[in-house]
């Protein structure tokens, strides 16, 4: 299998980049392109240096202890014969060592039993697999194994824990000379984690820096976005009670689950979905979607090309829709709270206007949907790709960053490894039944799902009310923990 993709056809004027720049997005793409422009040029200058050209002319060494060239453009100022000695000692690797090149490794993974993708302590994580299975099959060096730094590895976005990736991009140095060292290295990793290929890029570049968008998937079943008659009768209930009254929380019975699993949806609410995730295309300030530590409105504003709705499949029964989002980039659970709040927009039949509202408001408590359903479909580098092409063959290495020619191989491992888990754990742990569920045990926390979509103080997570409700849910919650007989636990989701 090649571990390059294959050229694209498309002509590109070779004096003039198409930007596709939107004064609207946000994000300043001019800058993106300038760091891609200096990472290139960074490549051509280094493959400008050239021994012909040096000027021995002048040169004095004053002592024998003067300090000697470290790199090629450094060399220029040295004699003829000691910068050929030191250009071959810089050139030549170390006894035993291999040369590294800089690329964009493509890979998926299940991120079932994961702390998420990037490397932590004491966590089970997919970089910290990824690594060990280079280092084991000679991609990188064992010495470098358990420091980023020295392979250059940057992830081009990072997943949280349980978060899947059908597509995912890394950058490092890494040793090529293996023909089949993608395959290789597959061997040494669990069949949840596959290595697609690699591209040769130019030696400055970033998986993150140079990624200007990314395409992300949601799965979840239609029947989260309905209440059974008894569950708004319950919720009726549990609106009118104070917060100090004594609430409880226990999943569906058999019964219940089966009768729920049999709901379709209609046609109305289905473009009521459609509609409502449109409300998040454009650039907005989304400090209530994601952790308060470090926000701020200075530094929340994203940018969302498109939220879209499919239509609905079954699956083992029960009725799933799948949600496509496209951003130039994304904040700690964000997506999963925007899903959160359209979920219960849907059920309570709240006004779209609460998302604009939500924009607009100091701080309040927006729930998360379950990391179950959430996976990074690919990184999009389209900037890159398309400065790269235009500079045709004034750049060593001009492939395109791209998951097209694995398209086949990458979709029999999301349905084999991500949409299966998906899948068989909703239909074994009930979990999105669960959550919302537990959603509708306080529903006073969320008391700006209303008929009017506007956002009361005692929605605001500094009131005196909120602070109460906390104190309340953080009691259940051990509660349900607690419970011999099972219980969603919010705790286990995080």
């Amino acid at each position: 299998m090649s571990n390059s993709p294959v050229k694209t056809t498309e002509s590109v004027d070779n004096n003039q980049v198409d930007l596709d720049i939107n004064a609207n997005e946000g994000v300043d793409q001019t800058n993106l392109l300038k760091r891609t422009i200096e990472s290139v040029d960074t490549d051509l200058k280094d493959q400008d240096i050239s021994k012909d050209t040096v000027d021995t002319k002048h040169i004095k060494i004053d002592t024998e202890d003067s300090q000697k060239p470290t790199t090629l453009s450094e060399a220029a100022t040295f004699p003829m014969d000691e910068t050929l000695a030191q250009d071959e000692q810089l050139q030549k690797p170390a006894k035993d060592k291999k040369p590294k090149r800089k690329v964009a490794l493509l890979l998926g993974y299940c991120g079932t039993g994961y702390q998420g993708m990037q490397i932590n302590r004491d966590a089970k994580t997919i970089e910290l697999e990824l690594l060990n299975a280079l280092s084991q099959s000679g991609g990188i060096s064992k010495d470098n194994s358990t420091d980023l730094k020295k392979v250059g590895f940057q992830r081009a976005a990072r997943t949280d824990k349980g978060v899947h990736a059908a597509g995912q991009v890394a950058s490092l140095k890494m040793i090529i000379e293996d023909p089949d060292i993608i395959e290789k290295t597959n061997v040494f990793l669990p069949d949840q984690i596959r290595l697609w290929g690699y591209v040769r890029t130019p030696g400055s570049f970033n998986a993150k820096n140079s990624c200007d968008s990314r395409v992300y998937e949601y799965l979840l079943p239609t029947f989260v976005f309905s209440q059974t008659e008894k569950e708004k009768k319950l919720y009726q209930e549990r609106k009118s009670k104070s917060v100090g009254e004594e609430r409880w929380f226990a999943p569906s019975t058999a019964e219940e689950l089966a009768d729920k699993r049999k709901y379709r949806i209609d046609d109305e609410l289905l473009q009521k979905v459609r509609q409502a995730l449109k409300e998040y295309e454009g650039t907005f300030d989304y400090m209530n979607f994601t952790v308060t530590k470090g926000c701020n409105e200075k530094n929340s504003k994203r940018y969302i090309h498109y939220f879209e709705a499919s239509d609905p499949f079954i699956k083992d029964g029960i009725e799933w829709v799948s949600l496509k989002v496209k951003g130039q980039s994304f904040m700690l659970h964000q997506i999963r709270k925007m899903v959160g709040l359209i979920i219960l927009i849907m059920r309570t039949n709240t006004p779209f206007a609460v998302i604009k509202n939500i924009f607009k408001s100091p701080r309040i408590n927006v729930p998360k949907a379950p990391s179950l359903g959430l996976l990074l479909e690919q990184p999009m580098f389209d900037a890159h790709n398309r400065f790269i092409k235009s500079q045709g063959k004034k750049i060593q290495y001009n492939d395109p960053i791209t998951f097209e020619p694995y398209k086949e191989v990458i979709d029999a491992f999301k349905m084999k490894y991500i949409y299966s888990e998906i899948f068989n754990t909703e239909l074994n742990d009930s979990v999105f039944d669960r959550w919302v569920g537990w959603c509708e045990v306080f529903p006073e926390q969320y008391s700006y799902l209303n008929e009017t979509g506007d956002i009361p103080e005692s929605a605001h997570i500094t009131s005196t009310r909120s602070k109460e409700i906390s104190e309340c849910i953080s009691k259940l919650a051990v509660e349900c923990r607690d419970l011999s007989t099972g219980g969603y636990n919010p705790e286990s989701d995080k």
